[in-house]
């Protein structure tokens, strides 16, 4: 299989990531683990070990946090022992057990679509207004294997000094060296930068910014009111918040600018593997926020005061299974 488009892979993302953040049935959870699995299984078979710290370090703190919610929630009709005078419930230990699921979930999904993504690729296909931040932002994520290296580098030369860590009055030897590095990779980079007109002002008139800041609260105003309706699952305004917001949006990226225009010499084209994925993304998550809207006990867990798991909305659950969509395409298929 040829390489799939990085905005595929961003609507893949999206739409396993938003399930996972409005909805923690264990049902729910467990099948967006299983697919998120599978997918890193069968697309991504050598896939960039370098992540997977950020996986031991989810995995570390999904147990703090099933310890801390069993310590601290005392609530609940089913008690598992009792430390003291406090009742540990399993009520919140099997809470604690969703929420460290979902967050291992989150974590596996991130790391698998950064694995994938084509980042050069990405920035190219990017609005123009969008790609100064695009670029701040790769120069800025650079940064971090030096600033990694500089650690090591300094550890090891205060430590042929005789320099050993106590306490914290011990890490001024290491912090004060690695902020005079940083700060002098920053200055550099910013005069290199400057240098090539990155970030030049361009001459603005009243007419352009009142278009920008029409479209800037149309957009900012219409994502407040989409949240907020969603906590509260009123379709009254569901609907016109979002439609609102993607106005607001298309009108913001869409708004002309003259600042950091960009040559494409090559256009992206989606495949049809990359249109079928898509879509599939598209469709599975509208359908599970429907479902969340219309009928928000179906794909939520609540084990307080009684442990009791309700049957998930079916309609959910066939939904989330359009994300194994590109499972379909395995790596090295023709």
């Amino acid at each position: 299989m040829t390489r799939l488009d990085s905005r595929t892979w961003c609507f893949w993302g999206i739409a396993t990531m938003v399930p996972m953040l409005v909805a923690r049935h264990p049902i729910v959870v467990l099948e967006l683990l299983g697919i998120v699995l599978l997918v890193r299984w069968l697309c991504m078979p050598r896939v960039d070990m370098r992540w997977s710290w950020i996986v031991r370090i989810a995995i570390i703190f999904a147990v703090i946090g099933v310890l801390f919610n069993a310590l601290t929630v005392r609530s609940g009709d089913q008690v598992a022992f009792q430390l003291g005078s406090w009742d540990i419930t399993w009520n919140a230990i099997a809470y604690g057990f969703v929420s460290g699921i979902a967050m291992v979930t989150l974590v596996l999904t991130g790391i698998t679509v950064a694995a994938a993504l084509d980042w050069i690729a990405l920035m190219r296909v990017l609005p123009r207004r969008i790609a100064p931040l695009a670029a701040s932002g790769s120069v800025a994520w650079s940064f971090l294997p030096g600033a990694s290296q500089a650690i090591t580098d300094i550890r090891e030369a205060q430590a042929a000094r005789g320099h050993q860590l106590r306490g914290g009055r011990d890490l001024l030897p290491i912090v004060v060296p690695l902020l005079d590095t940083s700060l002098s990779r920053a200055l550099t980079m910013s005069e290199a930068l400057e240098v090539r007109g990155f970030g030049a002002a361009t001459p603005t008139t009243s007419e352009r910014t009142s278009r920008i800041g029409f479209w800037s609260a149309l957009c900012l105003g219409g994502g407040l009111m989409l949240a907020y309706a969603i906590s509260l699952a009123d379709m009254r305004y569901v609907w016109p918040s979002a439609a609102a917001f993607l106005v607001g949006l298309t009108g913001l990226v869409r708004s002309p600018t003259q600042a950091n225009i960009t040559t494409r010499y090559r256009e992206q084209h989606l495949s049809r593997q990359d249109w079928i994925i898509t879509l599939a993304s598209i469709l599975s998550l509208s359908i599970f926020l429907v479902v969340f809207i219309t009928n928000p006990g179906g794909v939520a867990f609540s084990p307080y005061p009684n442990l009791e798991l309700v049957a998930p909305d079916y309609r959910a659950i066939l939904a989330l299974a359009l994300l194994l969509v590109p499972a379909a395409f395995p790596a090295g298929e023709a």
